[in-house]
């Protein structure tokens, strides 16, 4: 069964258009492809399946579509590198690592001892032992 789009149908008379109907019913029974009624401004033209299958092809990819409306580009790219690498120094070298290397004070491991903490614990008093 083929589909029509009627463009021109307001302006064409009830006469015109059951004789547009039955050419293109008369037509489709010829042909058997499905024909498509398109208005140019000028006149209607007829767009058949071997048209049809050379937009399809023709069209971009879903994925292309998708990059061009989310504006994935180069720089997305490079950014997205970035975070894969900076993750996964953080999961093997640890948390502070940049800190760390860059020489900011308190990152990293710790190797200052705070004041209020005492330096040694005789953990063989009595108050410990139970």
């Amino acid at each position: 069964m083929a589909t029509t789009i009627r463009t021109t149908r307001y302006s064409l008379s009830r006469q015109q258009l059951e004789e547009e109907e039955e050419r293109q019913q008369q037509q489709e029974e010829e042909e058997g492809d499905e024909v498509f009624l398109v208005d140019t401004g000028r006149e209607a033209e007829m767009l058949s399946d071997n048209l049809w299958e050379e937009i399809d092809e023709s069209q971009p990819s879903k994925w292309v579509v998708l990059k061009q409306i989310l504006g994935i580009g180069g720089f997305t790219y490079v950014l997205a590198f970035l975070i894969v690498v900076m993750l996964s120094l953080n999961f093997v070298l640890g948390p502070g690592w940049l800190g760390q290397a860059v020489g900011l004070p308190g990152t990293g491991t710790f190797t200052e001892v705070s004041d209020s903490l005492p330096q040694t614990i005789d953990l063989s008093a009595d108050e410990y032992l139970y």
